[in-house]
């Protein structure tokens, strides 16, 4: 893996590798995971069988051997607090976790890799979504 450029990878990709996306598009990219993906994706696999969650657990293990881990700091608090004023001021709040995520993203300054587009991280203020997230599948 080449740190050319890093992204910051929300659940949904860490899903889609764990069903078995292909992650060729990836192979460029450096990785930062927040601490909330981690805890959205360890939760899931938690509430799993140990069988189903084998390969889960593998791909966090690899994910996390090769990636930066991203706490919610206090740049990231604050960044969180002006995204929430402003989806509030503009009438589209958004959910806890997803929020948490991209104040992370903005508040290093990193796009975020997604598949949900049920987030719509992309009408943020200040998040910018890495186009590869639409090429995983």
């Amino acid at each position: 893996m080449s740190t050319n450029l890093r992204v910051v990878l929300d659940t949904s990709v860490l899903i889609a590798i764990e069903r078995g996306a292909d992650v060729k598009v990836l192979q460029d990219l450096g990785f930062v995971l927040p601490t909330p993906v981690l805890a959205e994706f360890e939760y899931g696999l938690r509430r799993m069988s140990a069988q189903s969650s084998k390969r889960g657990w593998k791909v966090l293990e690899a994910l996390l051997s090769v990636s930066e881990v991203a706490g919610f700091d206090s740049r990231a608090a604050s960044k969180h607090a002006e995204l929430k004023a402003t989806l509030a001021h503009l009438g589209k709040p958004r959910s806890g976790m997803d929020l948490l995520i991209a104040s992370i993203a903005a508040s290093w300054g990193l796009q975020l890799v997604t598949t949900d587009r049920k987030a719509q991280f992309e009408s943020i203020p200040g998040v910018k979504v890495h186009p590869a997230g639409s090429k995983l599948h």
